[in-house]
């Protein structure tokens, strides 16, 4: 089944002609998905724009029915509604059951649960154009190849792309279970490949056909394997093998990023019964990037309780960006810090780090972290403002606040803060996506629909019955909410995804490219003459999130004229053209 798309809509989007724009003011806000959702999951695409992955229930099936947007950089729904993945029998309400990914040429591959007999439970996995139209054949790529799985449940899917354009599956049952599609849409591994104990996998691209694997199994561990699954190493390698909280689950705190040699790894860790933020960086030949290695590197060094961090990786920056609540014992009195940490292993912020919110009888969480420019660093936290105790999102209302900080842990704005959002009702779900286009876009979950509140002595919330709906804004480097002033002045001339300057340019250049996925990402740029014959290698390394300039030095040997400089990263060739005088 294809999904028929208005394309009057898309191209009037496409061109930035829609009338929309992020609301300037935090009393207000955008609601970009007016209905109640179970689960939703954003990520952002190479140019700007994003998908969010949802579900709800439908009165009309008995099932939960996941629906894919797209909205530009603006907040407008560049479909003009979503598209419905599967009327199906699912189980996907929970955000262990589903997963989305944003492959190299921007298409969304998304994977479902699916109730196939009776309670089996088993994974279904479809591929979306960033046009709409479904790519794999109707009804999508069953995992596990037409067999019903026998295990009494599968959970925590999660899905990669590898190097050669395939996608791999992972998920929990009675074993780890791995499934391979290729690009088109193949099953290559039958009903999948079992991995024996252990929970919660993750897998990445480790480079020169393997993949590394990591998952909890008295800690945390990795193991290295072949693009067939075979082990590459003869024993898993310890990556964390201190203390974790046994009474949550790992993935409601385990934050996971991949870098350019290695994994980062995010939780809380224990001495005894206090607990504090650490952090554990395996590379892919097995060694650890920390001194610490498998005891884990704690981030701040106070005397409170401290959580599971939120992370970002500016590997340009040669940093590691970490925010996560604190307290001293009794949780609805708590703060917020945050730590720069070098690539070795060194905290470069004070030993307890950066006090972002200072401690307060109320409660502070769902932080958020985003690499900015020149080794800034984007943080969003929520903030319960009634002091009764009950918890962060437990029906209480909400505020949101934003922070940035430059490379040397100072506050960029006056006001040290920038309210997001003060409109009171329960929130839940805090997400910052890249920088992009000069701003950053907050989404969160929102049932202020829902919610009846008075701002006297009395607060009162009704209760979460279906979930919220889904609400965003966007912030500028200056602080300024909503539409960017500055750079709508001059859009004729707002830079591309790739550009140089000076130009024309004599002896030194700097090269701009933009990232908008959510991981680093390889990429290389040549010189070439008007014939397309390569002159000389530019730069080969990789693009983080966000904004990177590169400077480079013109060789000797290179004459004045007119030259390309071409870009090729994330699959995507781009051009400039640059005089030399």
């Amino acid at each position: 089944m294809k999904r028929a798309i208005s394309l009057l809509a898309f191209a009037l989007s496409g061109l930035g002609l829609a009338n929309a724009q992020w609301s300037d003011d935090p009393d207000t806000n955008n609601c970009l998905m007016p209905e109640d959702f179970y689960t939703w999951e954003p990520i952002m695409l190479s140019d700007g724009t994003f998908y969010v992955f949802a579900d709800r229930p439908d009165g009309s099936v008995d099932t939960i029915v996941p629906y894919l947007y797209r909205f530009d950089k603006d907040g407008n729904d560049v479909w003009g509604g979503p598209i419905e993945i599967t009327r199906t029998l699912t189980a996907t309400w929970t955000k262990t059951m589903s997963h989305l990914l944003v492959d190299d040429e921007d298409n969304a591959v998304i994977v479902v649960q699916n109730m196939k007999s009776g309670l089996a439970e088993s994974y279904t996995a479809y591929k979306i154009s960033p046009e709409g139209e479904f790519l794999w054949p109707e009804g999508g790529v069953d995992l596990h190849d037409g067999t019903i799985p026998d295990d009494q449940y599968c959970a925590a899917v999660q899905l990669t792309q590898l190097s050669d354009g395939s996608y791999l599956f992972t998920w929990m049952g009675d074993e780890i279970m791995m499934q391979r599609v290729s690009r088109d849409g193949q099953v290559q591994w039958g009903e999948g490949k079992a991995f024996g104990s252990g929970a919660y996998p993750y897998a990445f691209d480790a480079g020169d056909g393997d993949l590394l694997m990591i998952y909890q199994s008295s800690g945390i561990m990795a193991r290295r394997l072949d693009f067939e699954g075979n082990d590459v190493w003869p024993e898993p390698v310890p990556v964390f093998s201190g203390e974790l909280n046994s009474n949550i689950p790992l993935w409601t705190y385990i934050k996971v990023i991949p870098m350019s040699d290695g994994i980062l790894v995010g939780y809380y860790a224990f001495e005894g019964d206090f607990h504090y933020p650490a952090i554990s960086y395996i590379k892919f030949d097995g060694t650890h990037g920390f001194a610490e290695a498998d005891q884990g590197l704690r981030l701040g060094f106070s005397d409170y309780f401290g959580f599971a961090p939120a992370l970002d990786v500016d590997e340009e920056n040669n940093a590691i960006y970490a925010a996560w609540e604190e307290y001293p014992g009794v949780q609805s009195i708590s703060r917020m810090v945050c730590q720069k940490v070098s690539l070795d292993g060194e905290l470069l912020w004070d030993p307890e780090g950066v006090e972002l919110m200072p401690m307060l009888e109320r409660p502070v969480s769902y932080q958020t972290v985003s690499v900015g420019p020149k080794g800034s660093v984007m943080i969003g936290v929520m903030e319960q403002y009634d002091g009764d105790g009950h918890g962060i999102g437990a029906h209480s209302p909400i505020n949101i606040h934003a922070f940035l900080l430059d490379a040397n842990g100072e506050f960029a704005w006056a006001d040290t803060s920038k309210t997001i959002c003060n409109v009171p009702s329960v929130k839940y779900d805090l997400t910052c996506l890249p920088y992009s286009d000069d701003q950053w876009i907050f989404l969160w979950e929102d049932c202020r629909a829902d919610s009846t509140i008075s701002h006297g002595d009395t607060i009162r919330v009704d209760s979460r019955v279906d979930g919220g709906w889904i609400y965003g804004q966007s912030i500028n480097m200056d602080g300024n909410l909503g539409e960017n002033v500055f750079n709508e002045s001059r859009a004729v001339a707002r830079p591309s995804a790739f550009s140089v300057y000076p130009n024309p340019a004599k002896e030194i250049l700097t090269l701009r490219l933009d990232n908008a996925g959510t991981y680093s990402q390889p990429v290389r740029v040549e010189l070439l003459n008007t014939n397309g014959a390569v002159l000389a290698r530019v730069y080969e390394g990789r693009l983080q999130p966000g904004r990177n300039e590169i400077e480079w030095n013109r060789p000797d040997g290179i004459r004045n004229g007119f030259y390309i400089l071409k870009s090729t990263a994330g699959g995507k060739t781009q051009f400039a053209k640059i005089i030399l005088q």
